[in-house]
């Protein structure tokens, strides 16, 4: 397994907060979001979102980038936001 930083960034005309159309779109999307992280063999370490900037941060523990693409996909998001998936590093051994 590995940690996964997902970046999910959307517009202003498309916020959630926008219209209900928008709400319901995104709240189809993240209501069941861990629920489809666990269908993947993964898990959502933590999250916070960033309302004045229109984006969403999740820390996913995966077994590779292409769960977390296929989590994505499947959960509804890649349709509707722009998603950016990083692995993120252990940089402890690399000090050593």
């Amino acid at each position: 397994m590995a940690l996964h930083m997902v970046v999910l960034t959307h517009s202003p005309e498309s916020c959630g907060w926008r219209s209900e159309e928008c709400g319901a779109t995104f709240g189809r999307a993240f209501g069941s979001f861990r629920q489809t992280a666990s269908s993947h063999g993964a898990t959502v370490q933590g999250a916070w979102v960033n309302t004045a900037a229109h984006r969403h941060y999740v820390l996913i523990d995966a077994p590779n980038a292409h769960a977390v693409n296929s989590l994505l996909s499947d959960a509804g998001l890649l349709a509707i936001i722009t998603c950016e998936v990083t692995a993120v590093e252990d940089f402890s051994s690399a000090l050593t």
